[in-house]
């Protein structure tokens, strides 16, 4: 599809971004074709998960590259590849298990958790596209990267920004009733495995926006 991530793409970007935690810069080699169209911007951004303390601490690590288009089929083109869940870190796991509700973009409901720690990515997403002002934006994520992919694509929807949203086995994200609105104006490649239980919790209200492949 033109100007859309292939799923060996953005697959692969999802399994190496996970030494982008405690890495200063992303040095693992990407698929040959992300390379081919795409050049780092960011080899790292750092967001915080966990609970009240870490926010106050300010205990973060690394979650997000950001990357643009540097070929005329992703011109002005960007991507953000958000990191998942290290289950050695009880942080993140803290993150998963923080099942209450807060307005997220757009003012819908979404879960507290993942919403705390995309609000702490939030201000470095807003100043990269302020920069940068990307025609199109790809956000890709696996398991707990893959529900902070979905919560930057509808940010950067209510920013009127085009949005592509690849997903690995994301947990649910948003309420069932402000799927229609969260799902509005994002193009959403929603990969799931039949064996992986993640992508069934948390269970209602919450609900997918998009079907499965």
């Amino acid at each position: 599809m033109e100007g859309t991530l292939s799923p060996a793409v953005a697959a692969s970007v999802t399994a190496q971004i996970y030494d982008i935690k405690y890495a200063d810069n992303f040095k693992l080699p990407l698929h040959s074709n992300f390379v081919q169209n795409f050049k780092l911007t960011n080899a790292q951004i750092k967001g915080t998960s966990g609970g009240l303390i870490n926010q106050l601490l300010y205990r973060s690590t690394g979650f997000a590259i950001t990357a643009k288009g540097k070929n005329p089929q992703f011109k002005d083109h960007h991507v953000i590849a958000i990191r998942g869940t290290e289950f050695s870190s009880a942080s993140d796991r803290l993150t998963n298990f923080h099942i209450g509700i807060t307005n997220g973009p757009k003012n819908i409901g979404v879960h507290a958790g993942f919403q705390k720690t995309f609000r702490s990515m939030r201000p470095a997403f807003d100043r990269y596209v302020t920069e940068h002002r990307p025609k199109c934006m790809h956000c890709v994520g696996h398991s707990l990267g893959g529900a902070l992919a979905q919560l930057t694509a509808i940010w950067a929807s209510e920013r009127s920004i085009p949005a592509k949203l690849y997903t690995f086995g994301s947990p649910r994200v948003v309420l069932g009733h402000f799927s229609p609105k969260a799902a509005l104006n994002i193009e959403h490649h929603r990969m799931v495995h039949g064996a992986d239980p993640v992508p069934y919790v948390p269970t209602w209200p919450f609900a997918h926006t998009a079907g499965k492949y």
